[in-house]
């Protein structure tokens, strides 16, 4: 499986359907938002509004969400693909800067930590290749501005900056468990306009099945090369 990231407002959902709309046999995964946005008042909203009352509820709610996804799709069988985020940008982006910002106190961090850590670590395997839709956060604020969600009405440019720190030290850095320091990763420069320029749109998307047509090519071939080994 291959895992689509970038920050709140680079354009995954967008991206994710336009490869789900031009290759027809990729497995196309959208984020769940409406599982963290729906819960009555919305649960992404009051986290917005109120981090340090709400950080601990939704980082452990969102965790539980994507280790059932993950584990899904790694039990599907089905090579090419590829999610809008994972339970790895959750803990290296999300829950971490709500750590380092105060949001999370020390025992409510360790807390998540070892349930990450339990289940994560020993359950689910690291993907085929990242993915990472890199824009700038001032691109994402304006699209975050413009397409005008309740739940991101308090959104600020200092978080969104706060996001793509975290997100470089986890995908370009690779300030990671060493389980993902091998994992390959193609850079996409999101602050592109492939929502309206169809030409762009198309490009992206080739070089994305390009890379995990390769990337799953080799993996079949490493898995079939130690499996004859072993039967030496």
């Amino acid at each position: 499986m291959f895992i689509l990231e970038g920050t709140i407002g680079a354009g995954k959902s967008t991206l994710i359907a336009a490869l789900s709309e031009q290759y027809r046999t990729l497995n196309a995964v959208a984020e769940p938002l409406a599982k963290w946005d729906g819960q009555g008042a919305s649960l992404l909203g009051n986290f917005m509004e109120n981090p340090n009352r709400w950080a601990f509820t939704m980082e452990t709610y969102v965790m539980s969400c994507r280790i059932r996804s993950h584990l899904e799709m790694q039990t599907a069988l089905q090579p090419l693909t590829i999610a809008e985020r994972s339970v790895y940008s959750g803990h290296y982006v999300f829950a971490v800067n709500s750590f380092k910002q105060g949001f999370l106190s020390r025992l409510e961090w360790n807390a998540y930590e070892a349930f990450f850590n339990h289940f994560v670590a020993k359950q689910c395997q690291a993907p085929t290749g990242f993915i990472y839709l890199r824009t700038p956060p001032e691109v994402a604020f304006e699209r975050v501005t413009k397409r005008n969600r309740s739940s991101e009405n308090t959104l600020s440019i200092d978080y969104l900056r706060q996001l793509h720190e975290r997100h470089e030290s986890f995908l370009v850095n690779k300030e990671v468990h060493k389980n993902l320091k091998e994992t390959p990763l193609l850079i996409i420069d999101g602050s592109l306009d492939f929502a309206t320029n169809q030409e762009t749109r198309l490009n992206l998307c080739s070089k994305i099945m390009e890379f995990m047509t390769d990337h799953t090519f080799q993996k079949t071939t490493r898995t079939t090369c130690d499996q004859r080994t072993e039967n030496i």
